[in-house]
């Protein structure tokens, strides 16, 4: 699954909020700092497969169908409000919060699709037990 990428975070929130955004600590820069941005967009993917992974959205076809649509705006609202921690803008918050409304409700509608057989697991989910036994890394 693809995650965003510092150009189409920059697409989406144009350049003059990412460079506002990823320099905090230099209110002279001109560029945006791409490597603050990377990190935050980085800690945005993690959480969001995280938050899925608790909602027991994981390893399903269904659950690339869960935010395929918005992962990348998902993951670049979640990114902006982790940067803007200087001076944290009422609309960066409310954007967040609407964001994790959509998500609660994605993952309530999949649940409940779930449970009419709408859609099915096309593999059971693996305990990590048996993960960690067959995988030659892990001892």
């Amino acid at each position: 699954m693809t995650t965003l990428s510092v150009p189409q975070f920059i697409l989406i929130f144009g350049e003059l909020e990412a460079i506002e955004l990823s320099n905090l600590d230099n209110p002279n820069a001109t560029e945006p700092n791409l490597p603050r941005i990377e990190l935050a967009i980085a800690d945005a993917t993690s959480w969001l497969d995280s938050y899925l992974a608790a909602a027991g959205c994981v390893d399903t076809n269904a659950h690339a169908n869960l935010v395929i649509a918005n992962r990348h705006r998902v993951i670049a609202t979640v990114a902006r409000y982790y940067l803007d921690t200087l001076r944290t803008r009422e609309n960066v918050v409310s954007d967040y919060e609407r964001v994790l409304k959509e998500i609660d409700q994605q993952i309530e509608n999949w649940k409940q699709r779930l449970s009419v057989g709408t859609i099915r697991f096309t593999q059971q989910p693996a305990d990590i037990r048996d993960q960690r036994q067959h995988h030659p890394y892990w001892y």
